[in-house]
């Protein structure tokens, strides 16, 4: 696909410009790097989107802490590249704990916490959970949103990084 394909060399880009300008351990440098991961995920590269998520957790949870949006939404990214990589106990035991730290930190009814519940109920095939979900989402960004469209289709959600333009 042409737009991933432009979509990861621009994301390769900003992360060589981050690194360059910020450093490796800088928040928005790891911050861009989860955002390639899941450029790198949506190609269907789940091994690569996974070595680059751990790396940019590890770092995220050094430079601003577990429970960072940052850090929760590359914790949601590595947990959907384990799930695809075959390890679905240590995705179950992210996805759990992402989710957690979200309703702690941002309230049960924000868009990333849904999201987030919304994949630990797809993982683990709980319907009810799911449909509860979809519900709160659709309250949350009105009927027509394109994650709503991925949610019923019954795909993982991603919750997006948006670290500032160099």
């Amino acid at each position: 696909d042409g737009d991933l394909e432009e979509a990861h060399r621009l994301l390769e880009r900003a992360v060589v410009r981050y690194h360059a300008v910020l450093g490796d351990e800088h928040p928005f440098t790891l911050a861009a790097a989860a955002d390639l991961a899941g450029v790198v995920r949506a190609g269907g590269r789940f091994a690569e989107a996974r070595t680059i998520d751990t790396e940019a957790l590890g770092g995220l949870r050094r430079s601003v802490g577990a429970d960072h949006p940052f850090t929760l939404s590359c914790a949601n990214g590595l947990a959907a590249d384990l799930l695809a990589t075959g390890d679905a106990q240590q995705a179950r035991e992210i996805a759990l704990d992402t989710v957690s730290r979200s309703r702690a930190l941002r309230g049960a009814s924000h868009p990333d916490t849904l999201a987030c519940a919304f994949n630990v109920a797809l993982d683990a095939g709980d319907e009810p959970s799911m449909h509860a979900a979809v519900e709160e989402l659709q309250k949350a960004y009105g009927e027509g949103h394109p994650l709503l469209a991925r949610a019923l289709a019954g795909v993982r959600l991603e919750t997006e990084i948006e670290p500032p333009p160099l």
